[in-house]
Parts: C-alpha cells; sequence; structure tokens
C-alpha cells in the first residue's frame, strides 16, 4: 500500500524584526487512493434514534426514514441493533443477523415522539450492543439520528464526548447525523470527531439511503486508523500549540482522524 505524503508549510513567509518570533505551520497529510477498490468487511452497525419531544413533525418523520435507510443498505453478513431513547432508553432489537433483522421495519414505522433527551444514554445502550464477542472482530460503529439538543441524563457536551471517544479507544466508532435546523451543531459535531467517526446534517429525507450508503462505503476507504501526530522540534524551537481540536493519546501525541483513500487532511 503506499504511505501516506506529508508536506509542511509556513502560513507566512518572513518572522517579524522584534519581538517573538513565532511562525505558524500547516501540516497537510494527503493519503493516496487505493489502487484496488476491495469489498467492504462484514461491519456491526448500531442503530440509535432519538423520539423525544424536540422531534416533532418533520425531524421524526426522517429519523425513522434514516433507520430503515440503514437496514436497507446492510448485507447479509452485517450485524445490526436498534436502540430509541427518550428520557428512557429501550433496545428494541439486541445486535442479530442484518438477515433476520426485516422485523425492525414495522417496529420504526411506529416510533412516536415522547419526551424529554437522554441522548447520552441512548448513545451509550446501542454502544453496549456492540460490545459482544461476535461484534469484536468486525468494524463496530453506532449512527445516531438526533437533532442532538439533550435535557436529560449527562449534558455537558464535553463529557458525553469523553464517554464517545473511550468507546473508540475499545472499537467502537460513532457517527452523528444532525436533524431539523435547530439541532446542536457543536454537540454533534464533538462526538463524530471524538468517536472516530462521520458527522452529516439531513436537510432532506432523499439523501438519508446516500449517506447511509457512504457511511457504509467508508469502511473499504480507510488505511488508517488511530494514527498519531508526533512533533519532535529541533533544538531551540519550541512548540507552543496545535490548532485542531484533536483527542490526545494515552502517550500525550494528537489523534487523527480516519486516513481515507484518497482524502487530504491540513493540522495547524
Amino acid at each position: 500500500m503506499a504511505q501516506p505524503a506529508m508536506t509542511i508549510r509556513p502560513t507566512r513567509s518572513s518572522f517579524p524584526l522584534e519581538g517573538t518570533r513565532a511562525l505558524e505551520l500547516v501540516v497537510t497529510v494527503e493519503v493516496p487512493k487505493p489502487e484496488v477498490l476491495t469489498t467492504r468487511p462484514p461491519v456491526s452497525l448500531a442503530i440509535v434514534l432519538d423520539h423525544s419531544g424536540s422531534m416533532q413533525g418533520t425531524k421524526m418523520a426522517f429519523a425513522r426514514a434514516g433507520a430503515s435507510a440503514a437496514l436497507g443498505q446492510l448485507s447479509d453478513e452485517d450485524r445490526v441493533s436498534l436502540t430509541i431513547f427518550d428520557s428512557q432508553v429501550e433496545v428494541l432489537q439486541d445486535a442479530v443477523a442484518a438477515k433476520q433483522a426485516s422485523p425492525l421495519h414495522a417496529k420504526i414505522a411506529l416510533i412516536e415522539p415522547r419526551s424529554k433527551t437522554n441522548l447520552h444514554g441512548g448513545w451509550l445502550a446501542g454502544a453496549e450492543t456492540l460490545s459482544g464477542q461476535e461484534d469484536a472482530s468486525r468494524p463496530r460503529r453506532v449512527v445516531l439520528l438526533t437533532d442532538g439538543l439533550a435535557n436529560e441524563g449527562v449534558t455537558d457536551s464535553g463529557s458525553i464526548a469523553a464517554a464517545v471517544a473511550e468507546a473508540a479507544r475499545r472499537g467502537i466508532a460513532t457517527s452523528a447525523m444532525g436533524i431539523g435546523e435547530d439541532y446542536n451543531e457543536d454537540l454533534l459535531e464533538a462526538i463524530s470527531r471524538s468517536g472516530d467517526g462521520s458527522y452529516y446534517y439531513v436537510e432532506e429525507a432523499d439523501q438519508l439511503p446516500g449517506l447511509f450508503e457512504a457511511e457504509l462505503s467508508g469502511f473499504k476507504a480507510v488505511v488508517g486508523r488511530q494514527v498519531a501526530l508526533s512533533i519532535l522540534p529541533a533544538p531551540g524551537v519550541e512548540l507552543v500549540a496545535i490548532l485542531n481540536d484533536f483527542p490526545i493519546s494515552n502517550t500525550g501525541t494528537p489523534v487523527l482522524p480516519n486516513l481515507i483513500g484518497g482524502s487530504t487532511q491540513n493540522i495547524g
């Protein structure tokens, strides 16, 4: 496999004559496209659907459509679970082979909005459905369908992101699909970034099949996970800060998002 290429460029061409001589650098990581596009591996997917009161109307219709679209993208070798949450959390289906999950379409159609939003509790229950031995040997991902307006249980975005990051270190990634014009963009972006997953804003229901197709296709394009970036300054040079808000590994080095074939990442 071809190795990623790294380039370093300054954001300006010179230092000031006086004062602190600080120079901002941008590190670009370019990941080559795979020479051969392989079929994706079997995956385990936990669908976590918000049916709190704030999901009334179009939001609820989009969330139901998204859950059904996810089921429609799975192959017989995949595994899937379904968790719903408002102020309460309910696992409608623990992880099973996708070929056994067709009855879930009928259950999804009956889901209606109810009470408050225990987003952390719903996410946690979904993640726990992927912790069994049957799922540990394959890519595992939670997909949240929500407006992100958490107001029950753990609501602090930093605490939620930290829990999601810990699950990612155990091999359970999290992606988030933001639904509704008033969705909590900051929280859902933090969840997907900390969770080693993807983030989407759902504007129209007809986007959903394509979004899930892209989500699942991404498993075959990932060429690097949990990639740490080590920066060793030369003598006399001090590293002041990294502006990107990356998770930090146990050794204190920033951990980059997944390296996807054909993608470019800029680090500043």
